[in-house]
């Protein structure tokens, strides 16, 4: 009999995969999906269409009335749906990620509280009232607790600021549960993703953002370099016995992870957030172009309860490499733009390895100042060095705006 996984929402990588892996996969696919411009449906898979799938109740009652005899397990490759998915694989008894664990991972705060007394996390506040902050307290940081990307995320620099964007997290966040506010960090921000089998960390890899992320609202895209190891060793040394801090105090024992952290001006790793699951950076494409590790396929097989299957090269490949977000246009409403697929764009820029739209032909321009979580799609490239890579990625960027003629 076919193994059955159940995703919370449609990614494509995932399908291919599973139709690799000869697994059933079964789409929950709620109203936040651009339904109408998803790929066509193919043989291993099956679609369920829900109202929202962060709705316990209503995505378990829709999934009974379907009447798929059994379920292996449940993956879910974003972040609003994490906390749901254990809800949902508790019911049917086929969690790996516990809603405890599930929660220590969702909720910013808990995370937090969590971790305070383990590594170096920022200082932070549960909400605004009764407390006085100084001048020199700011700037700070104000997000939504259970949020997702930097969707409401504000750097703010005195109290007018900060009670407006306590407003707007309020007023325009329903979906939320409360904001926190935390000390902002001086420093370059990183990122980190791999996975975790019976509580010891596994393979991972390092990358920079070349622009911390709370900058997308002055404009920047967001775009990371991937660190060769045979470069940073000290670095992944250190960040080896953080993470194995970090993921075993937020108790998790198998599973995949995307960490953020600050390289603060002590050199200090300052502890950002972490998610339980796979970053939208790209990581897939990175193990399997520096180790040939399938990164969705050990995912895959971690969420059916199995352990990963892979073989590991010796050898990271000396190579540099990185992505880029594709830039959005600055006119939201162009509809006849013409996106190219990858051979077309390496005819032109032969660094290119990989593209991946996020976005389909036809839905509405994501606007990609008002969160990492909107965007057209991401590019993956190689370079001879850090610079190069750098220097590449903003060729992508440029590609993309003389398409749109700007």
């Amino acid at each position: 009999m076919k193994k059955k996984l159940i995703s919370f929402g449609y990614k494509e990588s995932i399908v291919n995969t599973c139709e690799e892996k000869n697994i059933e996969i079964i789409n929950l696919i709620d109203d936040f999906e651009p339904k109408d411009f998803l790929p066509n449906t193919k043989q291993n898979e099956l679609r369920i269409y829900t109202k929202n799938n962060a709705n316990d109740f209503f995505t378990i009652t829709n999934f009974l009335k379907s009447k798929v005899p059994h379920v292996d397990g449940v993956i879910a490759p974003f972040e609003f749906t994490v906390f749901n998915a254990s809800v949902f694989a508790t019911f049917f008894d086929c969690a790996v990620l516990s809603m405890p664990i599930a929660l220590n991972f969702r909720d910013k705060i808990v995370q937090k509280e969590t971790l305070e007394n383990v590594i170096h996390t920022p200082r932070f506040y549960c909400n605004y009232e009764g407390k006085v902050f100084e001048k020199n307290d700011f700037p700070l940081i104000v997000k939504p607790v259970d949020g997702t990307g930097t969707s409401l995320t504000y750097k703010v620099n005195d109290i007018s600021e900060l009670e407006h964007s306590i407003k707007e997290i309020t007023e325009y966040g329903a979906e939320y549960s409360g904001y926190v506010i935390e000390e902002f960090i001086e420093g370059q921000e990183f990122y980190v993703d791999g996975w975790v089998t019976d509580g010891e960390v596994q393979l991972f890899m390092i990358s920079e953002y070349v622009e911390n992320l709370i900058n997308i609202y002055t404009g920047s895209i967001v775009q990371g370099v991937n660190l060769v190891y045979q470069e940073n060793q000290t670095l992944y040394q250190k960040v080896g016995v953080f993470l194995g801090k970090v993921l075993k105090k937020l108790n998790l024992e198998n599973g995949v992870f995307h960490l953020e952290f600050f390289l603060n001006p002590d050199q200090e790793l300052v502890f950002g957030e972490c998610a339980a699951r796979l970053g939208g950076v790209m990581p897939e494409t990175a193990f399997l172009h520096h180790w040939k590790v399938d990164l969705t396929s050990v995912w895959i097989d971690i969420c059916l309860g199995e352990k990963p299957k892979y073989q590991l090269q010796e050898k990271w490949i000396d190579e540099h490499t990185g992505f880029t977000f594709i830039p959005s246009p600055k006119d939201l409403n162009i509809r006849d733009t013409q996106f190219p697929d990858l051979k077309t764009l390496q005819k032109e820029l032969n660094f290119v390895v990989n593209i991946e739209y996020d976005w389909y032909p036809g839905d509405d321009i994501p606007n990609d100042r008002s969160s990492t979580a909107n965007k057209i799609g991401k590019v993956f490239v190689t370079g001879s060095s850090k610079e190069s890579v750098q220097t590449n990625l903003k060729k992508v960027t440029n590609y993309f705006r003389r398409l749109y003629n700007e």
